[in-house]
């Protein structure tokens, strides 16, 4: 007489080929949307965000260095620069970035521009305004700031200010 009390084995279950082909399509579905995905339109409060990181990022660079770094912007692009040739960093303008690797030069999105003048940061962080043919002036003022930038794209508007005694950099949307 066979032993009835006897547990069935565990019947092991699998994929089912249904589940299969779900899981194939929702992957396929996914996969031709974020392609397919891109953003049309960059604000210029992304943009300004950015112009400030590198602004930072220069400044970190020239205490680095120990160079003093200019800053330069026109219409759609922005690049930073050694104020003397010389040496590496300085052989070179605009300054190769060591975190990236490429020339320290940002070219802005479709419909964004920047305005403001240059200015450098010297070896010790310290932001200061320059004219054309004349040395940087480092001012202990902070009542105005080293550097303003203003950045428009349509109906949007934001400014970057570089503050004169510290090089804080701020962003007003």
């Amino acid at each position: 007489m066979p032993n009835r009390n006897r547990e069935r084995p565990c019947r092991i279950r699998g994929i089912t080929l249904i589940e299969l082909i779900m899981v194939m399509m929702v992957v396929a579905i996914l996969g031709v949307v974020l392609t397919r995905y891109q953003p049309t339109e960059t604000t210029v409060s992304i943009e300004a965000d950015h112009l400030a990181r590198d602004i930072r990022h220069m400044q970190m660079l020239a205490m680095t260095w120990g160079q003093s770094l200019r800053w330069t912007s026109a219409g759609a692009s922005y690049n930073v620069s050694c104020v003397a040739a010389g040496p590496a960093p300085c052989n070179v303008a605009p300054v190769v970035d060591p975190a990236t690797g490429a020339a320290f030069n940002r070219l802005l999105e479709s419909n964004v521009t920047v305005a403001g003048a240059g200015f450098d940061f010297d070896a010790l962080g310290r932001p200061g305004t320059w004219a054309a043919g004349a040395p940087p002036t480092f001012t202990l003022s902070i009542a105005v700031p080293a550097a303003s930038f203003t950045l428009t794209g349509g109906s949007e508007t934001s400014t970057v200010s570089v503050a004169r005694l510290t090089g804080f950099v701020s962003v007003v949307y």
